[in-house]
């Protein structure tokens, strides 16, 4: 398996563990091949800050159990738009009105997305 390849693996996992936590409408979005420094964004929203915080820290905690710690957390001070940039992954958690502004799926619009459900639902 490449990296890329292992990459978009991390990132559905740590995807798989936003929709556990509840997240709403999460995406994998395959940027490999138009940013040079990134592989994979996982975007995902929730309904309130304190939903994004616990989303976030399932996704931390994703990357954790993988040996990954994060390079960087912004958005920390209100958890309207929580980044995670991972390196070669960037976890985007958004509070569902931000989400709905920034729309970053549209601006990716023409990358391979993959939408991620919780474990055991469709």
């Amino acid at each position: 398996m490449d990296s890329v390849e292992q990459s978009l693996e991390l990132a559905r996992e740590i995807a798989a563990a936003a929709a556990d936590k509840q997240a709403e409408d999460v995406v994998v979005v395959d940027v490999h091949e138009r940013l040079p420094m990134v592989d994979a964004f996982v975007i995902a929203s929730a309904d309130n800050e304190r939903l994004v915080r616990a989303v976030a820290d399932a996704c931390d905690e994703a990357l954790a159990a993988r040996g990954v710690s994060p390079r960087r957390i912004e958005g920390a001070d209100t958890y309207r738009w929580l980044l995670i940039d991972a390196g070669r992954i960037v976890v985007h958690v958004f509070h569902r009105d931000e989400r709905e502004h920034y729309d970053l799926q549209r601006l990716w619009h023409d990358s391979p997305q993959t939408p991620v459900a919780a474990e055991g639902t469709d």
